[in-house]
């Protein structure tokens, strides 16, 4: 078979495997990872791992297809083109699997006009970044928006790779519509809002083929492509449409409540508190096993949630928020292996069904912390709602995995994460010789004049260090005001002292870094062990360029740390906004001890914001400041605005944290 170039076509993923570094989907065409001829040459269809599939399980991907397209052909000994195909990933079937054109999703800003480009340029358009972590522009309109903002924007259209999108300024129906005009409209999709207690068709016009919704007050005969007359009714605060049946008409109340769902962009995506899934028996693959899907896929999703702060399970929809109906899966609710009860296909057993599994999977408890309701449309489509209230308890599953809800994701606590975890959720205090990695103390940095606090409340920024000493100490690493530096046993005194880093015995390691933190956006990044053996060699000898001592720059933190824990960062742009991120150490350049006074790397471009506050959090945290820590793309970026909503938890977490570690702080 030849692949046409530019052509898109449906691979089956076999396994994932490491080409120079990198994560690849090997893949089958047709049920073969190569094609003929080729088999020698060891040549098999291969397409790269996105940044978003990284978290995909293993028995998730075995059968699934991806859409990939033809970019080139790959070189064979003689420098010649062969027929064997380079992939790449169709993003515009990723996103066409999840937008709906028409519809309104939340995106987050990530770069604002004026910022640098990735590729050299200036942005002169808004970018912001999709669930899949796929890069949009959006063009500026009124009004400032920040980066790490949420916004909520509407599909205008999907080309190829990109989404366009229309707002409220673009869209104005006034312009085209009178009060009490009667036009012609073609249904394109039915749809229920996120709650599924309210039902409406998605409408397109036939003046300028906007969509819009319309709610009809009774059952209706209609359908997708029936074209239906319907009156404009009024225009909500913000704009929106409100369309009638000419024969029917609203009186005031019906308005007003139909504008306010209107207001509301009623389809909402998922986030902290709520979860789509369409099935309760297939799963991600398409393959029948209710155990699977309903024992723990879903059980999963309801533990997260019962082990954060509650949230809403919506069986039957797809991810987008529009309707599939669970109909077709109550005829397979007695197929479980592991439940050999059989179920009538009564609402009080398919609720008896989930409650039974809820219990079997994790335990009576958590069964009473789960209201099961049933609803059914106006076309006979059947859902299913888990409201989970949050426990005070851990709940595991199958009694040893503990799921946590972060964002729009669910992530399986692991090692110190548990410890950490448990002790937060029962108010239990965590001592300092319980994880192993857990940095030594630092001395807080002089309060300074030029250096404002950066805010107040849950917004605080945190230092998860130890609030005591404790007999690992091994060495002190001093830094004083005239930029010399020393090592001792004891802490340095007096006025000139700016820091006394302690340098535990835990810190000796080859991976272990010594941090010496600036306000220009730069960190040094050094081996502890390093600069006390090869640098200050002698105890109490203050030896000079000890750090960086531009004009104008100043040290904002010190410490000793491991390599895989984060550096938090908190920055302060020029119109006072306030944003924070999270950046692993581990991927920074190790300077040599000899020049501790250098710049160091470069975390945060200081044109875009100045940094005012920086801490460690151990590794073992990561999954509390998931939401805050930064990608790749944005490696110099000041990160998000602490207002962003997927920010809140984080920044909470680690305040309860300050809170536990230093009572009465």
């Amino acid at each position: 078979m030849k692949f046409e170039l530019k052509k898109v076509y449906d691979f089956t993923i076999k396994r994932v495997a490491m080409y120079n570094g990198e994560a690849y989907f090997v893949l089958a065409f047709d049920g073969n990872e190569t094609m003929p001829g080729y088999e020698d040459d060891g040549w098999v269809f291969r397409v790269k791992v996105l940044p978003y599939q990284e978290d995909w399980e293993p028995e998730d991907l075995q059968g699934r297809v991806i859409p990939c397209f033809v970019q080139g052909y790959n070189v064979g000994l003689d420098a010649r083109p062969t027929a064997f195909p380079i992939l790449a990933q169709d993003i515009g079937s990723i996103l066409r699997s999840k937008y709906k054109e028409g519809l309104s999703y939340d995106f987050v800003v990530i770069g604002v006009p004026g910022d640098e480009e990735r590729r050299g340029g200036v942005l002169s358009s808004y970018a912001v970044s999709d669930e899949f972590g796929f890069r949009h522009y959006m063009r500026a309109e009124k009004g400032a928006y920040l980066r790490g903002e949420c916004l909520k924007l509407r599909i205008r259209a999907i080309e190829n790779s990109h989404l366009c999108f229309e707002s409220l300024q673009e869209v104005q129906p006034a312009e085209y519509f009178e009060v009490g005009e009667v036009s012609e409209f073609t249904i394109q999709d039915e749809a229920q809002t996120a709650a599924g207690r309210h039902h409406y068709f998605i409408v397109k016009d036939g003046k300028k083929g906007l969509l819009h919704r319309f709610y009809p007050r009774e059952e209706r005969e209609e359908s997708t492509g029936d074209t239906i007359t319907l009156r404009v009714k009024g225009f909500s605060d913000k704009g929106w449409m409100v369309l009638e049946d000419p024969q029917e008409g609203l009186d005031g109340a019906e308005f007003n409540r139909i504008a306010q769902l209107e207001d509301e962009e009623s389809l909402g995506t998922e986030g902290p508190k709520l979860e789509y899934k369409c099935s309760f028996v297939y799963t991600r693959n398409g393959e029948l096993d209710i155990d699977r899907q309903l024992g723990y896929e879903l059980m999963r999703h309801v533990a997260g949630f019962m082990n954060a702060d509650g949230g809403l399970l919506c069986i039957g929809y797809y991810d987008d928020g529009t309707i599939r109906g669970i109909n077709e899966d109550l005829k397979y609710i007695n197929t479980s292996n592991e439940d050999s009860y059989t179920y009538e296909l009564t609402e009080d057993k398919i609720k008896l069904k989930f409650i039974n599994t809820i219990v079997n999977h994790l335990g009576s408890l958590a069964g009473s912390k789960v209201d099961i309701e049933l609803q059914q449309n106006s076309r006979g489509r059947l859902v299913c709602f888990l409201r989970v209230a949050p426990s005070a308890r851990p709940v595991w599953l199958n009694g040893k995995d503990l799921f946590i809800r972060c964002y729009n994701s669910v992530r399986l606590l692991r090692g110190p994460e548990i410890t950490d975890y448990i002790c937060e959720r029962c108010g239990i205090a965590v001592p300092a010789e319980e994880s192993a990695k857990a940095p030594a103390p630092v001395v807080a940095l002089p309060q300074r004049d030029a250096v404002t606090p950066v805010a107040t409340g849950n917004h605080l920024l945190v230092d998860l260090s130890p609030a005591e000493e404790d007999e690992q100490v091994w060495r002190y690493i001093s830094l004083y005001a005239d930029g010399c530096v020393s090592q001792q046993k004891a802490p340095a005194e007096g006025e000139e002292v700016l820091f006394n880093v302690p340098i535990s015995r835990n810190h000796c390691k080859k991976s272990d870094r010594l941090l010496l933190c600036y306000d220009n956006g730069c960190v040094n990044v050094l081996n502890p062990k390093e600069v006390l053996d090869i640098k200050l060699t002698k105890p109490g000898k203050r030896y000079a360029n000890g750090f960086n001592q531009e004009d104008g720059v100043q040290l904002l933190h010190a410490c000793a740390c491991h390599e895989d824990d984060y550096l938090v960062i908190r920055s302060r742009k020029a119109n006072g906004a306030e944003l924070v991120k999270a950046v692993c150490v581990e991927p920074y350049k190790v300077h040599n001890p000899q020049s501790m006074h250098t710049k160091g790397n470069t975390f945060v471009k200081t044109e875009w914001a100045q940094p005012v506050a920086m801490r460690v959090v151990p590794a073992a945290h990561t999954s509390f400041i998931y939401n805050i820590i930064s990608k790749t793309s944005d490696k110099y970026g000041p990160g998000h605005s602490i207002d962003a909503p997927f920010c809140a938890d984080a920044l909470a977490y680690l305040e309860k944290r300050r809170q536990m570690e230093q009572p009465g702080s």
